[in-house]
């Protein structure tokens, strides 16, 4: 199966949504998809219950799901699955994703504003601690058609084999015959002093050397896979941000959400900073702390 063959959306009729439908649409190796909606009434709206009713907020609501907003998938001759759950919108898609076993969930993103500049949304945010199955978060600026760009995917721990965002990374790019580039960031020492034996470019020349070493492997199970490293000094999501712009990448791909207290800190830091940074859609693939997770290749 490949690993955009069973996605769910998320829709609520915005112009990120819609954004990521489209994304989907054009991306997606199937002929099907599952739209769903996460109906949760505000405080403000359970307040005024009485006077509007409930019961006919939520039919409008899935009237609009079955018709303008799936729209864009119908159109394209897609056969479309609708689910309007009532609950929060991760909480939905979290459940629908699991019912239906999907490979992946895709939420948009908005556009830089003064809250959302450098973090991601409430719902791609919940998502990214909470999902099982890799999170697609597409911004409002990114790119419909197919991108010739390569795929990148961050790497924070480059003497561990095959990292499940790394399988999947390698997967993707196999499966769209597009070049990988790993990326990893070094971030500042602050605690390197004179008494030290090694220094920053000690350091450096490890990360270079991991990183070398994690390419061979790669294209030694791989022949057929374009596959080069970059390491730059610098705060990770920035860092990592730069690099996927530098090489004008098709899409950006970083482990998340359920790691231990070290990576976890790297990952829950990228992923909710990341998508804020970059044109491209960003995948968030989950980590398990014994490794095992439900993005890994079979």
């Amino acid at each position: 199966m490949s690993t955009l063959s069973n996605l769910v959306v998320g829709v609520d009729g915005s112009p990120e949504s819609r954004r990521a439908l489209q994304w989907t649409v054009a991306h997606a190796q199937a002929d099907s998809l599952t739209l769903v909606h996460g109906f949760s009434p505000g405080i403000e709206l359970l307040a005024a219950a009485a006077q509007i009713g409930l019961d006919s907020s939520r039919a409008a609501a899935g009237k609009l799901l079955d018709g303008e907003w799936s729209e864009p998938a119908r159109h394209a001759g897609m056969e479309v699955s609708t689910e309007l759950i009532d609950d929060d919108a991760a909480r939905a898609l979290s459940l629908i994703a699991d019912k239906v076993r999907a490979d992946g969930i895709v939420v948009g993103q908005r556009g830089h504003t003064r809250w959302s500049q450098r973090q991601v949304g409430d719902v791609a945010a919940k998502l990214l601690h909470r999902s099982d199955v890799p999170v697609i978060v597409v911004g409002e600026d990114a790119p419909i058609a197919e991108q010739a760009g390569p795929v990148v995917v961050a790497v924070n721990r480059p003497t561990t084999p095959m990292n499940p965002e790394l399988k999947w990374a390698i997967r993707f790019a196999r499966e769209r015959s597009t070049p990988l580039v790993l990326a990893a960031a070094l971030e500042p020492i602050s605690f390197i002093d004179s008494e030290f034996e090694w220094t920053m470019d000690d350091v450096r020349g490890a990360l270079r050397t991991q990183m070398d070493a994690l390419v061979q492997s790669i294209r030694s199970a791989a022949p057929d896979l374009d596959v080069k490293s970059k390491v730059r000094d610098g705060v990770a999501a920035d860092t990592i941000a730069a690099i996927t712009k530098g090489v004008d990448a098709s899409l950006v791909v970083i482990g998340s959400h359920h790691p231990g207290p070290v990576a976890g800190f790297f990952g829950a830091s990228v992923a909710r900073h990341l998508p804020t940074l970059v044109t491209c859609p960003t995948v968030a693939v989950p980590w398990i702390e014994d490794g095992v997770n439900t993005a890994e290749a079979a």
